[in-house]
């Protein structure tokens, strides 16, 4: 679930979340996803980082898929993440640091795939 939000004045997105309900790497399978939150673009981000339950999959990321990209060094944020399909609205929730982010999915059409190659800023498929 990908959620871009736009607050505060901002002209890009200052609110990022992606998170995946299951994510399987060599180590073992968990919740993964990344976070940004820059509530002024003038400040640092308040928060960055990625997050995951599980420190030896939340570590993985970083430097074995991002290796070469600014989410190369991103900090490892402890972190819950919850996904519900309650009322056939996806809501993702991240916790970090006390404070919550929800996201929801609304107005979904038909599920499809979409094949893309790797490459820039997605280093994988």
């Amino acid at each position: 679930m990908n959620c871009l939000g736009i607050f505060n004045g901002a002209t890009e997105p200052n609110l990022i979340v992606h998170v995946a309900r299951v994510v399987s790497i060599p180590v073992r399978s968990a919740p993964d996803g990344i976070v940004l939150v820059q509530p002024f673009v003038v400040a640092p981000p308040e928060r960055i980082g990625f997050v995951c339950p599980d420190p030896a999959v939340e570590g993985y990321f970083g430097p074995k898929i991002f290796a070469g990209t600014p989410f190369e060094n991103a900090p490892v944020l402890e972190s819950q993440i919850t996904i519900s399909e309650k009322f056939e609205t996806p809501t993702s929730t991240v916790e970090v640091s006390a404070k919550a982010v929800v996201c929801k999915l609304l107005g979904l059409g038909d599920l499809g795939s979409i094949k893309r190659e790797p490459g820039g800023m997605t280093p994988f498929a």
